[in-house]
């Protein structure tokens, strides 16, 4: 995006998923939601639950345990 002349996060914001070693290693660092390695356990029990008892009947999962690393890709929200 530097070579085309559109500065981050002054003209625009990026904000990734996981947190791999690009996110460190981009310049500048990238701003990413990800999934602590706890909650990851919690949600494989979930889908194999659902997985080895499909009849059971309706349910619902609900997840939103996301952690932030604060790279330099996201500015403030503008009101």
């Amino acid at each position: 995006m530097q070579s085309t002349g559109v500065s981050v996060p002054q003209d625009v914001s990026l904000i990734g998923s996981g947190l791999t070693d690009l996110v460190k290693v981009s310049v500048p660092q990238l701003t990413t939601y990800y999934v602590e390695d706890s909650a990851k356990t919690r949600i494989v029990t979930m889908l194999i639950d659902l997985i080895n008892h499909p009849g059971s009947g309706k349910r619902t999962y609900n997840f939103t345990e996301f952690s932030r690393y604060e790279g330099g890709t996201a500015s403030a929200r503008k009101s």
